[in-house]
């Protein structure tokens, strides 16, 4: 699939620039979640992946491709929702995947 991304601030400003534009392997309805600011400085993306029981993580910096990919083992079946989730006792944010068996998976970015 496609991901167009908009720079808020030029929305703002009442002249949008044209969008940043990902193209994924993805095909599907799981929805994509973006997490500003990560370390302080750099923005990521994460995305369904082309196989459907993975999930990409995103540099924005850098949109040629995923920078990493996670995956369940033993191999889960479809991925139904990829989120970023702040855990309490982290400083970091952590990767949310829920699949369609039921099963979910929280990837630590440290």
């Amino acid at each position: 699939g496609r991901i167009k991304i908009w720079d808020e601030e030029s929305f703002l400003g009442g002249c949008p620039t044209s969008p940043q534009i990902i193209e994924t392997s993805a095909h599907g309805f799981c929805q994509f979640s973006l997490c500003r600011n990560f370390g302080g400085s750099g923005n990521l993306l994460v995305t369904p992946s082309e196989r459907s029981n993975e999930t990409s993580l995103w540099d924005l910096n850098d949109t040629i491709k995923p920078q990493l990919n996670f995956s369940v083992k033993p191999s889960a079946t479809n991925l139904m929702c990829c989120r970023f989730f702040q855990p309490i006792s982290a400083p970091f944010p952590a990767i949310l995947s829920g699949f369609d068996d039921g099963r979910g998976a929280l990837f630590d970015l440290r």
